[in-house]
């Protein structure tokens, strides 16, 4: 009698983890692995992945560190950190046609002059 309540104790157990491992509750992998037995075993080995697929490379964004912190990678056209909230620098653009006496604003696209140290159609600053 003893042996049976922990051999199915073992099956949920077993459910669980295996459950995890996909991506599952294991909670209630473990109490359907008890209930069922061996059946639950094989039912959570025969479950679907939830796992998220991975990120190709063409589909990952170039990522830079914080020039505040250094800790946080944050994705290179980011205005601010998400961890220290700095302003991230971003490099000073010029349109081509416009001459070296002139920036783009990496926001909004708007030519400025160099003496201007804030874009004129939306504030940013150039860095």
């Amino acid at each position: 009698m003893e042996i049976g309540i922990l051999a199915w104790l073992v099956f949920g157990i077993v459910s669980a983890f295996v459950a995890r491992k996909k991506g599952r509750s294991g909670c209630g992998w473990f109490f359907l692995g008890v209930l069922l037995g061996p059946f639950g075993l094989l039912l959570a080995f025969s479950v679907s992945s939830r796992k998220a697929p991975a990120v190709t490379p063409a589909q990952a964004r170039p990522l830079k560190k914080c020039p505040s912190c250094g800790e946080q990678l944050i994705p290179q056209e980011a205005a601010r950190c998400v961890n220290c909230e700095a302003k991230a620098s971003r490099p000073r653009t010029t349109s081509p046609g416009l001459s070296a006496e002139f920036w783009t604003c990496p926001r909004c696209g708007a030519s400025n002059s160099k003496k201007l140290y804030v874009c004129s159609n939306c504030g940013d600053s150039q860095e």
